[in-house]
């Protein structure tokens, strides 16, 4: 099994640019088929990422289907789909301004719990911009907890 991975590994594999695989896909792939129409569709190509191997069995079969006679044993065809790269969105490229909320300031928690309201004044244990998570000290036990910005100087959490 690891000697099978590694050969595929080593197959020179022709990159794909659609969805199917074509002929000139498999002439650039294998000199053998170089007769093939250039648009005959052979199938699917791999999914991005992914390799499709065509093992000598297959392509002799191909190649009596396409009536092209080949001499020798054809030997494997290996193709490929690129991994598209991806591009950041518009939104990511915004630069934000400085954080509505600095690590120290006095923040405005409001915890809601169903129709239960509770407001009280805590200290900000980290920072963050508006709908970011921020840690929160309770000024009473000292304890740590999480609490989502809302505005500047205003948290909240919501059980």
């Amino acid at each position: 099994m690891i000697f099978a991975f590694a050969i595929l590994l080593a197959l020179d594999c022709q990159t794909v640019k659609g969805d199917r695989i074509t002929g000139r896909d498999l002439a650039a792939a294998n000199l053998a088929f170089a007769a093939v129409n250039v648009a005959t569709d052979l199938g699917p190509a791999p999914l991005p990422g992914l390799r499709r191997v065509m093992r000598a069995a297959d392509l002799t079969r191909l190649a009596a289907r396409l009536g092209i006679a080949i001499e020798a044993p054809p030997g494997e065809a290996c193709f490929e789909r690129p991994i598209a790269a991806l591009r950041p969105s518009p939104a990511a490229r915004v630069k934000l301004g400085p954080p509505e909320v600095l690590r120290g300031d006095r923040v405005q928690v409001q915890v809601t719990a169903g129709a239960a309201q509770l407001g009280f004044e805590a200290e900000a244990a980290s920072s963050g911009h508006v709908s970011e998570m921020i840690i929160v000290r309770n000024p009473e036990s000292g304890s740590l907890f999480r609490a989502r910005v809302e505005d500047k100087g205003k948290v909240s959490v919501k059980k």
